[in-house]
């Protein structure tokens, strides 16, 4: 009974994640002027298929769940349009109260304030290298995480975007000067930081 407990949520889980992906990629689509791409649709319920097996507790699931599917939103937005709406950190930030421990209070106001600040410093030393979206979005995240999850998701999310820049950079030709899109490494450093 146990397991087809678990196949009914997962199933749901899926479904969930499918219709909102559609939704999703429909309108950034549209607003891009592009076809609509599958891929954007299926990679979120891989993604959550794997927190679901992950073995984590139904709670965490589900703010895992609303944290993907934000996360790969502002991705998405972000490669097009190299911009975020204001209102995905804060989705993120009402995310973070969906399994809220009061004791882990400090440790998230610690991992807001923290893991958002590198970026911020960096965009007050060189205006314009970093974007408000990377930083409202970091700290958002990192109120989600807390101070150690959160400082590992903008390492591996830094590092990564440091590696796949230069391939990418490479490849296409590209200079220095080019602008890239953040987020995108910042969500996947989220992401595995979440899986911790």
């Amino acid at each position: 009974m146990l397991i087809m407990h678990d196949l009914l949520i997962l199933l749901s889980l899926l479904l969930l994640s499918t219709m909102v992906s559609i939704f999703i990629e429909r309108s950034l689509s549209k607003a891009a002027g592009r076809p609509f791409t599958p891929l954007n649709v299926a990679i979120p319920g891989m993604l959550i298929c794997l927190l679901y097996v992950r073995g984590l507790e139904l709670e965490t699931v589900l703010q895992g769940f609303a944290f993907v599917m934000i996360l790969y939103h502002a991705a998405l937005q972000d490669i097009q349009t190299r911009t975020v709406n204001d209102y995905l950190p804060i989705m993120i930030v009402l995310t973070a109260f969906i399994h809220f421990d009061a004791a882990n209070l400090f440790d998230m106001a610690a991992g807001g304030l923290i893991t958002a600040s590198p970026l911020f410093l960096m965009a007050c030393i060189r205006p314009g290298s970093i974007g408000g979206a990377d930083i409202k979005l970091m700290a958002a995240s990192g109120l989600l995480l807390g101070l150690d999850r959160g400082l590992a998701a903008l390492i591996v999310g830094l590092l990564t975007s440091i590696v796949a820049t230069c391939i990418i950079r490479k490849v296409k030709k590209q200079t220095l000067k080019d602008s890239f899109a953040l987020v995108p490494y910042l969500g996947i450093g989220c992401y595995l930081a979440f899986l911790i």
